[in-house]
């Protein structure tokens, strides 16, 4: 097989830009579609060493699935061994287990379908916790090895037109994708039956060479790989989150028509063949390895320290560590004949220590420097189902005080709603959201029970306060109601904001948790509907985004060694929060019944979060408050309501 320096040079295309996503470059966005990039060119390379050795009769699986075996597991396994080894010392005790579970799924070659199943949405947040989160990629593609070769072989056999039935194939699994993206979006990000057209893709552009490369449109042309280029880049720069996998297509398609451009003499060809994009493009796999581990095991102090100083040590890092692995082991290994041995042993090991890891109970961190978290939220949830409830979540609520809710609202989702204050005082109060809404629960309370006011909570964790009016049944489950459950919900709140007739509406939620777009274009319709009505509304902003994930506060801060001396740490910077952010703002500004409650602000300090006042602790975990905090803000948040219903009586 000829080598050919522009497909390096396009690796390099495809690693970088992976690495700026990862490290939270927000000018790159979509950098995430590199992986794709590396999915055509995979099955371009396979494909064109399979047929060549079929055609000249040198084929065999044993000596096929060896080359694989030296060419990508020494590599992973040493990552995967390093990897545990620093965790333990540098990773947060309680996410150690979790780590070694999934070690053991990257060293099998599933990590795909576990962290499908166990983990979900690839930019959640216990997604992002893990260092082996990367892996699924590789597991894809080794799947892909996997089974491969056996059609190939096939088809070599039976003498069956390769370009035929590869044409077919991707369109059959190209067909998967469109579908999955829009009632699975999870399993068509990470199961080969919804990625194999790009493997598939890079195979056609094989076949289409050996057969067609001396034809005079593959000889002399010179476009497709600026068109190609352009579609790469671009795709880069517009796609983002999980909406980002429609520019999949335009990602694949680019790559195809690269690969397609063998003319030396076109500029796109001199381009990626430049020493140093070449030189990133040979190490692209080590740094692929190594990079993602880098980040997330420093990931736990992007709070402590400066992000700059951060970034810095990461990419210096990164890239020696990947220097070191292609030169030390890559190269090293690829071509030894005893590395299929050495492979085995280093996969002992390292099932032998994700297996200890994954079992260990490791002890929890001293947290009597710190009062008990209080959390009130949870006695304000109506979902009817509180019965399935994630460890994650029993793990937080650990050496915390976090009551649930009263028995006797099990069906308020359709009747009451969860009441508060003074029952039948003349102010009355409507408060809807998600769990951000829940959390302020017993501080309004509070507030209403000192001011006379009485208070109704239609609050549901992990469910959109919003919805269309009239009410429409939704297509997916809701967390924690079935669809008619939800139904009768949603159509209970629209009934208390028309017929209950409060003086105030008071709403929060997670920003970040839902799609903005749909999310922007509801609440505009609810806020105009409420403006309609002559109600006013008061938006309590999300809080700062703190790094640590689905965490005990307490235990975290312990860990970070966080204390009365150093009571801030940095926050979560997204461009999503923000223009979220702003796009909230601007309706406030078309809307004269809206009012903000500006918390963010009050909890910056010069860039930094605060977390700590004195001995009390002001989160439960990353993105929901304590008691401690909220009451913080009970005079400021009580002299707001206040003043918003004492404006409308006085204007009425």
């Amino acid at each position: 097989m000829k080598y050919r320096p522009e497909i390096d040079g396009l690796r390099a295309l495809a690693i970088v830009p992976v690495i700026l996503f990862h490290m939270g470059f927000l000018t790159i966005p979509g950098g995430f579609l590199g992986v794709d990039v590396f999915f055509v060119i995979s099955g371009y390379l396979i494909t064109t060493l399979i047929t060549n050795d079929l055609d000249s009769n040198q084929f065999s699986f044993k000596g096929f699935w060896l080359r694989r075996i030296r060419r990508i597991t020494p590599a992973l396994f040493t990552m995967c061994i390093v990897t545990l080894l620093i965790a333990i010392e540098l990773s947060f005790r309680s996410s150690i287990p979790c780590i070694g579970k999934d070690s053991i799924t990257a060293a099998l070659s599933f990590a795909n379908l576990h962290f499908m199943l166990n983990v979900g949405n690839y930019w959640g947040n216990a997604a992002e916790s893990s260092p082996f989160l990367h892996t699924w990629s590789l597991s894809v593609e080794e799947q892909f090895y996997l089974f491969f070769p056996v059609i190939m072989f096939i088809l070599w056999k039976m003498k069956i037109n390769r370009l035929k039935f590869l044409l077919f194939s991707v369109c059959v699994s190209a067909a998967i994708f469109v579908i999955l993206f829009k009632i699975k979006p999870t399993f068509c990000f990470y199961m080969l039956s919804s990625r194999g057209w790009q493997l598939g893709t890079g195979a056609l552009a094989a076949i289409i060479l050996q057969k067609y490369r001396d034809t005079v449109f593959l000889k002399d042309q010179r476009w497709s790989g600026i068109i190609g280029l352009l579609l790469i880049v671009i795709a880069y720069f517009i796609a983002e989150g999980n909406s980002g996998l429609r520019y999949v297509p335009m990602v694949a398609l680019g790559t195809f028509l690269i690969i397609l451009n063998t003319n030396l003499k076109s500029g796109i060809n001199k381009t990626l063949s430049y020493s140093p994009l070449v030189f990133i493009g040979k190490i692209s796999y080590s740094l692929y390895l190594w990079h993602w581990p880098a980040i997330v095991l420093t990931r736990d102090y992007n709070s402590v320290y400066p992000k700059h100083f951060i970034i810095g040590a990461l990419v210096i890092v990164t890239f020696t560590t990947a220097v070191l692995s292609y030169y030390f082991i890559e190269k090293t290994t690829r071509r030894y004949k005893y590395t299929p041995y050495i492979s085995a042993v280093l996969l002992v090991i390292l099932l032998c220590l994700g297996f200890i890891l994954k079992n260990y109970d490791f002890p929890m961190y001293d947290v009597s420097n710190y009062e008990q978290v209080k959390y009130y939220g949870f006695c304000y949830d109506l979902r009817p189902d509180l019965s399935n409830q994630p460890h994650s979540l029993i793990a937080i609520r650990n050496n915390t005080f976090t009551p649930s809710r009263d028995t006797m609202y099990c069906q308020a989702f359709r009747t009451t709603g969860i009441q508060a204050g003074i029952k039948g005082a003349k102010t009355r109060i409507l408060v809807l959201g998600d769990s951000h809404a829940a959390m302020w629960g017993k501080t309004i309370d509070d507030i209403a029970t000192e001011k006379n006011f009485d208070v109704v909570f239609m609050t549901a964790f992990a469910n959109s306060p919003f919805f269309d009016i009239p009410v429409k049944k939704v297509l997916c489950k809701p967390y924690g109601f079935n669809c008619d459950e939800f139904y009768e919900f949603q159509n209970n709140i629209l009934d208390k904001i028309t017929n209950w007739n409060p003086d105030l509406i008071i709403i929060s939620w997670r920003w970040d948790y839902y799609q903005k777009s749909a999310t922007l274009c509801k609440f505009e319709k609810l806020i105009g509907f409420t403006d309609s009505l002559k109600v006013n509304t008061l938006l309590i902003e999300q809080p700062p985004l703190l790094p640590y994930g689905d965490n005990n506060s307490a235990q975290y801060l312990s860990f970070l060694s966080v204390n009365p001396q150093r009571q801030y740490l940095y926050p979560i910077k997204t461009s999503f929060f923000e223009s979220f952010g702003s796009a909230i703002d601007s309706i406030s500004k078309k809307v004269p019944t809206l009012t903000i409650f500006k918390l963010r602000e009050k909890m910056l300090n010069d860039g930094k979060c605060k977390v700590l006042d004195g001995k009390d602790i002001l989160y439960f975990d990353d993105d929901h408050l304590s008691y401690q905090c909220t009451n913080r803000f009970k005079d400021e948040l009580s002299t707001e309501i206040c003043r918003i219903i004492e404006d409308r009586r006085t204007f009425e």
